[in-house]
């Protein structure tokens, strides 16, 4: 199935990338760079070339959740309507554009659905802080056990961010929605489906223990290069491998 993808995949069958928080220093660049990617994105065929839209059901929560935030200080950087098919504003629309909103009170974003709320449609609210200290709050008032990621070089922030005391799995420096090899797809100590939720994942899939994945900077790029490199030369492969690991 198509899904909207914007650092992730988000619609409205699609739990992924739900919100970020952004230090004031980047929040500028960082806003005017994603609203610049939702902007791109457009409805379609599920066959048309390019095409990651798929149609969204929760139209009047989606509309809803972007008056709120709207209504308490937030801007809408992109987005907040109903399309059709071509992607031209319709109100009987069954697409929903892309929408950003930003949000430069952490008290206030904490307030609103759209930083409270698990959305399933394409929605990417965007919390600003002055001070990484601040943003940790923000992160561990989340009453939901799914998962956060960080994007850092500083040893320090890291670790700050490693010994979270709630939240869900903690991915560091490496892909939001990807799975880890020994760790669980869902944990940590905020709710996680429901009651009874780690049921509905048998054997090593969801567990209240937080799991932590740390990359160094620049990893991704080595394993770009490793398959590149990889066609058919498996001991060339392990050879850069193990030299990429040692360094």
């Amino acid at each position: 199935r198509r899904h909207t993808r914007l650092q992730g995949d988000w619609s409205s069958d699609v739990c992924s990338s739900d919100l970020a928080v952004v230090h004031r220093d980047v929040a500028d660049a960082l806003c005017a760079a994603v609203a610049a990617r939702a902007r791109a994105l457009r409805p379609g065929l599920p066959d048309a070339p390019g095409v990651v839209l798929s149609p969204v059901l929760k139209h009047g929560e989606y509309l809803a959740t972007i008056d709120e935030a709207v209504a308490a200080g937030g801007r809408l950087l992109c987005g907040g309507s109903r399309l059709d098919l071509e992607g031209r504003p319709c109100a009987s629309g069954i697409f929903c554009a892309p929408a950003v909103v930003r949000v430069d009170d952490l008290d206030v974003a904490a307030r609103l659905s759209a930083f409270r709320e698990e959305t399933f449609f394409p929605l990417m609210p965007i919390a600003v802080a002055d001070d990484f200290a601040s943003m940790l709050r923000f992160v561990e008032r989340n009453r939901f056990g799914l998962r956060n990621s960080l994007w850092a070089r500083d040893p320090a922030v890291i670790e700050a961010f490693a010994n979270l005391r709630s939240g869900g799995l903690l991915k560091i420096n490496t892909s939001h929605v990807g799975f880890e090899p020994l760790l669980a797809t869902h944990g940590g100590t905020g709710r996680t489906t429901g009651p009874g939720g780690e049921l509905n994942y048998p054997a090593l899939r969801t567990s209240h223990l937080q799991g932590v994945a740390i990359a160094r900077p620049g990893v991704r790029d080595a394993f770009r290069e490793l398959v590149a490199r990889a066609r058919g030369r498996v001991p060339a492969v392990l050879a850069l491998a193990r030299q990429r690991v040692l360094a």
